[in-house]
């Protein structure tokens, strides 16, 4: 019964997941013919400093509400908890916003915002914050298995950013600008969504909690140097090439970003099955429970490999046809982000060991070393082989990254994720269990 549960629930994030990549697709042939390269780049950009803002300003305190669903079983009690947790943010928010507001000229300029537009600034801190909280909608759905929920969310989500997109962007041929535009409408649509939702699972309280909100902020901050290593390996390469290459070029490659991230999402889909399937089995593990844990790891290792199989050697086919021909430039990049993305779903698998036990402080040893090696890996391949030299640098630091959290997982509880006979002699599993 718990596997036609899981594949069920699998089935719904996967279309989900799906239908969300597939809608970005179809319009992609439409966009790439209103939108320039350098219209592609500034997107890029602008979505990059969101994504460091959100560690910044949530202090990654969200991940403590996920772990502490499995433990506070009164559900006052949690409730207290979640909204303690939830009010974290505001306040570096409205200090970021302030600042963003008075100083937008040189920011704007700083951030590589192209002249004329410094003023939008302020949206990349109102953007980051309405993320945090719909994030934090998402990740509840998925520890409490509303796997329906989820996807009528996701999937209406996707349709309404995409419709403000093809009206600001087409109808009225606002460019990046319009796309932006469309992003922070949808957010604030679904935020108030989000409040809604929250409010009726009576998660809304005025009841906070001192110790809850210190232990949530204590939980997140080993963990922001931990997200901003990922923002280096998965954002910077952009701001680099940007101040090393040109605008243009972040355009060609972020498109190749675009494509390569078919396989992301299915990593994305697995992260939401895995984390609480290890999570449930982790609160009591026997023998049997490992080979669950390690088995289901496995088969998620093969499809991971057979879909950068797939990417590779479709991509090329979508210039020309489906992708305007002006961004065929983006084609030797593609492997080796997907390679990337591969890398990245193989440490989800390890990762959720860490987190499970609280180890936090492990992930910002692994932050501070993914952000030096990251940082000096973009700065002289891109130097020595232009835009490739970025996908190199990414490809490289997500491996490093995956070598040191098998490390400090293993360290935590040591599997036999080698010992194949151990693993697949279902007889043996059966007797121990």
């Amino acid at each position: 019964m718990m596997s036609l549960k899981l594949i069920k629930s699998f089935s719904i994030y996967t279309i989900a997941g799906f239908f969300g990549t597939g809608a970005n697709f179809f319009v992609l042939p439409i966009l790439s013919r209103y939108l320039t390269a350098i219209d592609y780049g500034v997107q890029s950009i602008f979505n990059s400093y969101v994504l460091i803002l959100v560690p910044l300003i949530g202090l990654v305190s969200s991940g403590y509400l996920t772990v502490e669903y499995y433990r506070v079983k009164d559900k006052k009690e949690y409730a207290s908890l979640f909204s303690s947790v939830q009010f974290i943010p505001v306040l570096p928010f409205v200090l970021l916003l302030l600042g963003a507001v008075l100083f937008y000229k040189p920011l704007g300029s700083l951030l590589e915002i192209p002249s004329g537009s410094e003023h939008m600034v302020w949206m990349i801190v109102v953007l980051a914050l309405l993320t945090i909280y719909i994030d934090s909608f998402f990740s509840y759905l998925v520890i409490r298995k509303k796997a329906n929920h989820y996807f009528v969310f996701n999937v209406s989500k996707t349709c309404v950013e995409i419709l403000f997109t093809l009206l600001l962007v087409v109808k009225y041929e606002m460019g990046w600008h319009g796309r932006i535009y469309a992003w922070l409408l949808a957010n604030v649509l679904y935020f108030l969504i989000t409040i809604i939702y929250f409010y009726k699972e009576d998660l809304l309280t005025f009841d906070f909690k001192k110790k809850y909100y210190i232990a949530g902020i204590l939980y997140g901050l080993p963990l922001i140097l931990h997200t901003i290593g990922k923002f280096v390996i998965s954002q910077s390469d952009r701001i680099f090439i940007a101040n090393i290459l040109s605008i243009a070029d972040v355009g060609f490659y972020n498109m190749a970003v675009q494509i390569s991230s078919l396989l992301l999402i299915f990593v994305n889909i697995f992260q939401k099955i895995y984390t609480p399937f290890v999570f449930e089995r982790l609160v009591e593990l026997t023998v049997s429970k490992k080979i669950q844990i390690i088995q289901l790891s496995y088969a998620f290792l093969i499809c991971l490999l057979f879909g950068l199989f797939l990417v590779t050697l479709l991509s090329p086919f979508l210039f020309g046809t489906f992708i305007d021909v002006k961004f065929k430039a983006s084609i030797p990049y593609i492997f080796w982000i997907t390679l990337s993305y591969v890398f990245w779903g193989l440490y989800i698998v390890f990762s959720a060991f860490i987190y499970y036990y609280r180890k936090s402080l492990y992930m910002a040893y692994i932050a501070v070393v993914n952000i030096v090696t990251n940082l000096i890996f973009n700065y002289f391949l891109i130097k020595k082989f232009g835009v490739v030299g970025a996908a190199y640098a990414t490809s490289i630091s997500y491996l490093i990254t995956l070598i040191l959290v098998f490390y400090y997982s293993n360290r935590l509880l040591p599997l036999p994720w080698f010992s194949f006979n151990f693993i697949f002699t279902k007889s043996f599993v059966q007797k121990k269990a």
